[in-house]
């Protein structure tokens, strides 16, 4: 009877290469974004993508990736110290701030072959986001941010003797720290660095009309910086931790 030599079979993943021209078709995962995860620069891929995939260049390979409305990144994919292959590079950040990556966000990734990777982002409230800001809006955006912040004022003979200067409603944010009562110490700053305490007050006149104004110390400062009828003041909002400081950049009459 003859001896048959059986031959014991090491069971060993499956390694799929990626390259130009093939891949691991249909490959998906996703990734929750953590707090410590460092994802505006970077995003780690699950260790199955590192374990079971190989890359031909490593640390050279750039990989597309396409959003729902087919606008697509080129990021790097590259291994870091712990061996997980990673999207970063200039391309990623440019992806997170285009798509406002915030904590706690669901991206889901589709591997479709030739390095080309689509992808799908979910928000807070676990639903897809599938539009996001043009560049007009995100300049509009910028410029009510601003507008909450500045206002200009022409200064007539009533600011000079009267002791207060009117707050216009479009200076949102100042107007809210008045209405919750100044929250602590204000300040007016000129350019040379002077400041002068002044306190934020609203009222509301006739039940209907509601008024803010800068009250007590605005008459030491239009004394203190010599202002006359004519000139104009840009008031510019800035919040530090101990004090509200309002910055006053002085535009004289005729100059």
């Amino acid at each position: 009877m003859s001896r048959v030599k059986i031959e014991k079979e090491t069971l060993r993943p499956k390694i799929e290469t990626i390259d130009s021209s093939s891949g691991f078709v249909g490959y998906s995962f996703f990734r929750l974004l953590f707090p410590d995860s460092n994802f505006m620069k970077q995003l780690r891929l699950p260790r199955s993508f590192s374990d079971h995939v190989q890359i031909d260049k490593p640390n050279k390979q750039i990989a597309k990736l396409i959003n729902r409305q087919a606008k697509s990144w080129k990021v790097n994919l590259n291994k870091d110290p712990e061996g997980f292959f990673c999207f970063t590079g200039e391309g990623w950040e440019k992806l997170a701030r285009a798509h406002h990556l915030k904590l706690g966000y669901f991206l889901t990734f589709d591997y479709n072959g030739g390095m080309l990777f689509s992808f799908r982002i979910y928000g807070l409230n676990t639903t897809e986001i599938q539009n996001y800001p043009s560049q007009e809006e995100k300049k509009w955006k910028k410029e009510d941010e601003e507008k909450a912040n500045i206002f200009e004022a022409v200064i007539h003979s009533s600011n000079l003797v009267k002791p207060y200067m009117n707050i216009p409603k479009t200076c949102k944010k100042l107007t809210e720290l008045t209405k919750d009562g100044g929250k602590g110490n204000v300040v007016l700053m000129d350019e040379k660095g002077r400041k002068w305490p002044v306190r934020l007050r609203y009222k509301t006149e006739r039940d209907i009309k509601e008024r803010f104004y800068i009250a007590s110390g605005w008459l030491e400062f239009v004394h203190g910086n010599g202002l006359r009828r004519g000139d104009r003041c840009v008031f510019e909002l800035v919040c530090l931790r101990f004090v509200i400081v309002i910055k006053v950049r002085i535009i004289r009459c005729g100059v």
